[in-house]
């Protein structure tokens, strides 16, 4: 009989301690947990500001290329423009000297 008590008050024993145990363990996952949390808030809110910064660099880049067409733009119709007024000049000094041969 004194076994059997004494094997009862054990088990006892030994389930309060378990029940210690997993409520010390429940403890200390819910702050885990809920640094977890924070941690995930804060990966997603950088996320965010991610993409937030992505979008503004497109745009920023769709300005510069479009600035960049506008400018290669300008210069082909300016380099244009100096070759005209190169075959201009050209033809007026020709046309210079073929007069003063003409009047020599």
């Amino acid at each position: 009989m004194v076994i059997v008590s004494l094997s009862l008050a054990l088990v006892v024993c030994a389930i309060f301690y378990f029940i210690f145990s997993l409520t010390q363990i429940a403890k200390r996952l819910n702050g885990t947990l809920a640094d977890l949390s924070k941690t995930t808030e804060k990966f997603r809110e950088k996320g965010e500001a991610l993409a937030k910064e992505k979008n503004r660099l497109d745009h920023t880049l769709s300005l510069i290329k479009l600035n960049l067409v506008s400018d290669k733009e300008k210069m082909q119709r300016t380099s244009r423009q100096v070759q005209q007024f190169t075959n201009l000049t050209h033809d007026d000094v020709y046309k210079l000297k073929k007069a003063i041969k003409r009047k020599a």
